[in-house]
This record gives C-alpha cells, structure tokens and sequence, in this order.
C-alpha cells in the first residue's frame, strides 16, 4: 500500500483523479471506485491503467455494472464474473454488479 501511495503521489501531475482514487478506494487489492458519467468512467479506467504501469503494475480484474466499461479495456481476456450467479467477490464479500 505504502509503494502505491508514494507512486499515486508521484504521478499526481499527469493523473491528478486517477491518484486520488488510488489513495482513497483501495483496499488491500482491489480498487472500488466509481463515476458520475461513462465517459468519465473509461477516462478513469485509462488513467488507473496508465499510472499503475508506469509503477510497473498491471490491472487484471475488472468488474463493471455497465458492459461498455468491459467490452473497450485491454485486458478484457482478464475481466471475470461469475457466470452462474453474475457475482464477483471484493473485500471477501459479493458484488453483483
């Protein structure tokens, strides 16, 4: 937590909503976040995506209430649900989105 801190802090500059999601809705592994507009949403997705690889880390795992947030990511092969219930588990709990 404390390296994606420093890195939210660094990279502030160039993604100034993407860092502050990081440092306010992440817990443990999973970010829980969310947006007033699609089109704010996928600029958020893109943003966290750009600032975690430019710490070296890649998101994997994308969960969505809205199917456009899945079908335009780069790693749509990595977004996963649950196709018998339509639930994903975040914090230990279930999610249907």
């Amino acid at each position: 937590m404390r390296v994606l801190k420093a890195l939210a802090d660094a990279e502030h500059q160039d993604f100034p909503e993407a860092a502050k999601i990081i440092s306010r809705d992440m817990y443990m592994d999973d970010i829980l976040s969310g947006a007033a507009s699609l089109t704010s949403a996928k600029s958020l997705q893109a943003d966290l995506s750009k600032l975690l690889r430019r710490g070296g880390f890649e998101l994997h795992k994308w969960v969505s209430n809205h199917p456009a947030l899945l079908n335009d990511i780069s790693t749509s092969g990595y977004s996963f649900e649950d196709t018998q219930s339509n639930t994903v588990k975040a914090l230990g709990m279930l999610w249907k989105p």
